[in-house]
């Protein structure tokens, strides 16, 4: 019997092999510091931003626009989330 996560898994690796392309979202921090002059955190670059209503609020907007491309197109999207910069970790796997 396959787990919920085993079920979006074979979901995803199908969609991932059948298509022929797969958007993704591009240069959301860029966007972030550049069109809305947000001052990023210097260990978990935008991931705090949820915690403000308002910098949430463009967060979503942005992320909504790709998906809305992807919608409008009948396109398949991959999302990463912001989160993964959050982890101790792997922050001093790239910056120690």
């Amino acid at each position: 019997m396959n787990s919920p996560s085993n079920i979006k898994d074979t979901l995803f690796v199908s969609c991932f092999n059948a298509s022929p392309l797969i958007l993704t979202e591009g240069a959301i921090v860029e966007r972030l510091k550049n069109e809305f002059n947000l001052k990023l955190d210097d260990d978990i670059v935008h991931a705090g931003l949820i915690y403000n209503h308002n910098h949430a609020n463009i967060l979503a907007g942005i992320y909504k626009q790709y998906i809305d491309i992807t919608i409008n197109y009948d396109l398949p999207i991959m999302l990463m989330t912001p989160t993964r910069r959050a982890n101790q970790n792997f922050r001093r796997l790239l910056w120690d």
